[in-house]
C-alpha cells in the first residue's frame, strides 16, 4: 500500500510539473501526503516546564520519499532536523539526537 501511495504521489507531481508550476504541483503532493498521514507531531514533556516539540513531514527529495523529522527543545532552544526512509526512524534519531544535544547542556 505505501508503495502505491508514494507511486501516486510521484505521477501527480511529474504530471504537474510537466503541465504547470513545479512548486504548485509539489506544494499539492505534499498537502496530499500530510492528507494520507505522513505528516504529524506532538509534544513530550521532560520535567521543570520543559518539553521536545518534534514533527515529521513526508516529502519528495528527487525522485525518493524521505521523512523530515524536527525535534526542538523548549528549555536550551536546541534543534535537531534529520531525514529518514521511514517516520518512525526520522522521529527516533530526532529525539535521540536532540537529547545528546540536551544532555551537553547538563539539563538531562
Amino acid at each position: 500500500m505505501r508503495g502505491k501511495v508514494v507511486a501516486a504521489i510521484i505521477v501527480i507531481s511529474v504530471f504537474g510539473a510537466a503541465h504547470g508550476g513545479l512548486e504548485d504541483f509539489l506544494s499539492m503532493a505534499t498537502n496530499l501526503a500530510g492528507s494520507l498521514g505522513t505528516k504529524n507531531s506532538g509534544q513530550i514533556p521532560r520535567g521543570n516546564g520543559c518539553v521536545i516539540n518534534w514533527s515529521f513531514q513526508g516529502m519528495l527529495m528527487g525522485l525518493e520519499w524521505r521523512y523530515m523529522g524536527v525535534c526542538t527543545d523548549s528549555c536550551t532552544y536546541e534543534t535537531e532536523t534529520v531525514f529518514k526512509q521511514s517516520r518512525g526512524g526520522a522521529v527516533e534519531h530526532c529525539l535521540q539526537n536532540l537529547m545528546r544535544k540536551i544532555a551537553r547542556h547538563g539539563e538531562l
